[in-house]
């Protein structure tokens, strides 16, 4: 199995010499800007527009991992650093906790209101669409018959209560919600 060399590192802003970011990488001191937040991405723009360039250090280096076990790790590591510098007092451009997904991160109501309002009706990325029909004839013999994972499986009767009781304490719970 091909085991790879896996960093922590952090961008430092040049004239505070503050920490602003930690992240992690498998490709060296190469990793994208892209994959920054936009948050990271706005105070390296500030930078550049001044002439001024982030520095790199390197916090940790882990040797030998797998990427199933790097997967497993990495963002546990990155997680970690994160909460020691922002526990330190760092103003860190990072927007979650670490690890990989958006854990952490807390939207306003207002940002929650621009977000709904941005995707319906026309600015909704499939309004006006119709699924292409290939893709529809797809989704409707994919899951049938033989093909079907489940296909030839019976539930036991102790199963098939278990998830009638759930379904029945969902609805009436969703029910309650919306008196």
């Amino acid at each position: 199995m091909k085991t790879r060399h896996f960093i922590i590192y952090g961008l430092v802003d040049p004239i505070t010499k503050d920490l602003r970011y930690v992240g992690w990488s498998s490709n060296g001191l190469s990793r994208p800007s892209a994959k920054h937040s936009a948050h990271c991405l706005n105070w390296e723009r500030s930078l550049e527009k001044r002439g001024l360039k982030k520095e790199i250090v390197i916090l940790q280096e882990l040797s030998g991992l797998t990427d199933d076990e790097a997967n497993q790790i990495m963002g546990v590591v990155e997680t970690g650093w994160i909460s020691y510098f922002r526990n330190a007092g760092y103003d860190l451009t990072n927007i979650t906790n670490g690890g990989q997904g958006s854990v952490g991160r807390k939207l306003s109501e207002k940002s929650k209101s621009k977000l709904s309002k941005s995707r319906k009706g026309s600015g909704n990325p499939m309004y006006g669409k119709r699924p292409h029909s290939a893709g529809k004839q797809g989704w409707m013999t994919g899951v049938k018959g033989k093909d079907h994972p489940m296909y030839g499986f019976k539930h036991s009767e102790e199963n098939r209560k278990k998830m009638s009781d759930a379904a029945r304490k969902y609805w009436a719970s969703r029910r309650s919600e919306d008196r």
